[in-house]
């Protein structure tokens, strides 16, 4: 009678699929993701107030563009009420004072 256990051996691969292999690993990864997460985030803060910055100057000039236009119009056609209100851009020539 032949053994069949002798002629035939079954040898499984090493894989790195055990608990102890992943739990070693997965701390370094986990810290590298937690980094990655606290730099994006760090990145889309800034970027969040570099937006909000640009977005205010943007408006602040659009306000001064206005302020101008209209005591550069007082001038030319005599209107009292913005030749008094403008007397301290006209002295000075910044239109800051008009805001105060």
């Amino acid at each position: 009678m032949i053994n069949i256990k002798e002629k035939v051996s079954f040898s499984i691969p090493k894989i790195h699929t055990n608990y102890n292999y992943m739990r070693v690993n997965s701390g370094v990864l986990g810290r590298k993701r937690e980094s990655r997460a606290l730099a994006d985030t760090a990145l889309v803060i800034s970027l969040l107030i570099i937006t909000i910055a640009a977005l205010f100057r943007g408006l602040d000039r659009h306000i001064e563009n206005q302020d101008i236009m209209l005591c550069e119009s007082a001038k030319v056609s005599g209107n009292i009420e913005y030749l008094e209100k403008c007397e301290c851009y006209y002295e000075g020539g910044d239109i800051k004072c008009l805001q105060k």
